[in-house]
């Protein structure tokens, strides 16, 4: 992946420019500087997918969605299954994630602030608490998809794991209803 190096001229809207900053009323070109200062330093270290990466990235993707289309569409209990097994290595990918964090050689940062907000956070959550709910509602997630594939093939449903409390994600149609 290469690397895009940013000018002063980057750090810009595409919108604006230097000159055009001059003529900006004074509160807004301070809102700017301020909004430039406070941007991280490394940005220009941010690995930015070539096109050729991005066509890869985009064609497997289509290469998945049609296969598990045909999967559905030709064994949905099946389909049910693999999603339950994806989300029982997302599981095991997070607690290896959480040994990283206690261990220390990865940081424990505090929670961003949409993270506390949907899962309903204290303000001082830190990392560790959003991959441990993360980990939580993963676990609800493939005991869900596995006791679709169960009732598909008619066995008894296992133990369903407890859905982590999150806040109600509306579809915009609704709000404006």
């Amino acid at each position: 992946m290469r690397h895009q190096q940013l000018s002063d001229r980057d750090s810009y809207p595409r919108w604006t420019s230097p000159r055009s900053d001059r003529r900006a009323p004074k509160w807004r070109r301070c809102r700017r500087r301020k909004s430039r200062a406070h941007a991280p330093d490394d940005v220009h270290r941010i690995p930015q997918p070539t096109w050729f990466e991005r066509a890869v990235i985009i064609g497997v993707q289509w290469i998945f969605y049609l296969f598990f289309f045909a999967l559905y569409l030709i064994s949905s209990k099946t389909a049910h299954r693999v999603v339950g097994y994806f989300e029982e290595e997302a599981v095991i990918s997070y607690t290896h994630y959480l040994a990283e964090i206690d261990e220390g050689r990865s940081e424990n940062v505090p929670a961003p602030a949409i993270a506390r907000r949907y899962w309903g956070l204290p303000d001082d959550a830190t990392l560790r608490d959003v991959v441990l709910v993360v980990r939580a509602d993963a676990a609800h997630h493939g005991d869900v998809n596995h006791g679709f594939a169960n009732e598909l093939a008619g066995l008894p449903q296992g133990e369903v794991a407890p859905c982590p409390p999150h806040a109600a994600l509306e579809p915009i149609w609704k709000q404006t209803a």
